[in-house]
């Protein structure tokens, strides 16, 4: 087939401007390494501004790449004029350079980044650990999920009962009723579907037709402390589907013992400082 000549002439014109197009444009191209020389793959190279009467302006959409496997990257496409890269690579100090790019010429920019040293504040272990030790414990060494708490670790917590005590415990919820908690929701099923213990023996529901027992009146400092089964086993009750909570109540010491707690709180509606519980 034959093209006449103004399809010839419009394919020439064309052809003309898109290679003078391709030749204007400019190319960054190098390597990012660290201080030793070894290449840093998948590093950020970002253009964030262009410089246009001696001032940056930050590009509207930022123009970058990320490095390959050896460290190399490319950045094509560019007008004349200079820029500055931005390199960033997670724990090393970010490099950002000022680079010229020739009228269709290429520009080799190589990166050593540094480490980037960071001090970490001081860590303190308190008490509540110690207490909760053998609880760690019970639950690493336990064939069934289950969460263990001990006593020191509830009495940390100012909780008005057992049932918000439990409520901190992952994959467990609670019901309130007149603002304190009542009733524990075991991986989202209602109250009637758990069964609650007490050394290991099942509490009644005190709810007359409903099945669930209600913990809103027992003291959490009452507890030596507090076992969560979240899936029964053999040993166990058939009666439950979501899972069992099991109390331990407190055994006297030998001895003389005694303990004093004292617990203030504010209630911001009325400006009042006289919510405190002394045990």
């Amino acid at each position: 087939m034959k093209m006449n000549w103004k399809l010839k002439i419009a394919i020439l014109i064309t052809a003309i401007f898109s290679t003078g197009y391709v030749y204007a444009t400019g190319t960054i191209s190098g390597r990012v390494s660290d201080q030793y020389g070894a290449p840093l793959a998948y590093a950020n190279v970002v253009i964030t501004h262009k410089f246009i009467n001696g001032q940056p302006e930050a590009l509207r959409a930022q123009i970058g790449t990320v490095t390959v496997e050896n460290g190399d990257y490319t950045i094509t496409g560019l007008e004349a004029g200079t820029y500055k890269l931005n390199v960033i690579y997670l724990g090393y100090d970010s490099d950002t350079k000022t680079v010229n790019v020739p009228e269709g010429g290429a520009v080799i920019h190589n990166v050593s980044m540094q480490n980037h040293t960071m001090d970490l504040k001081e860590v303190i272990v308190t008490t509540q650990a110690k207490g909760q030790m053998a609880a760690i414990n019970q639950q690493l060494s336990s064939l069934t999920i289950k969460n263990v708490v001990a006593a020191d670790r509830i009495i940390q917590n100012p909780d008005a009962n057992a049932a918000e005590a439990i409520g901190r415990l992952p994959g467990i919820s609670v019901t309130r009723s007149g603002g304190e908690a009542n009733d524990v929701v075991i991986r989202g099923m209602a109250p009637m579907y758990n069964t609650v213990l007490l050394n290991g023996i099942e509490v009644p529901s005190n709810k007359g037709a409903e099945r669930s027992a209600g913990l809103g009146g027992l003291s959490q400092f009452s507890l030596q402390g507090i076992e969560v089964f979240k899936a029964i086993t053999p040993d166990m009750e058939a009666n439950t589907v979501s899972g069992a909570v099991n109390m331990k109540m407190k055994s006297a010491p030998e001895g003389f013992h005694g303990n004093i707690m004292a617990q203030s709180g504010y209630n911001a509606q009325n400006n009042y400082f006289g919510n405190y519980i002394l045990l």
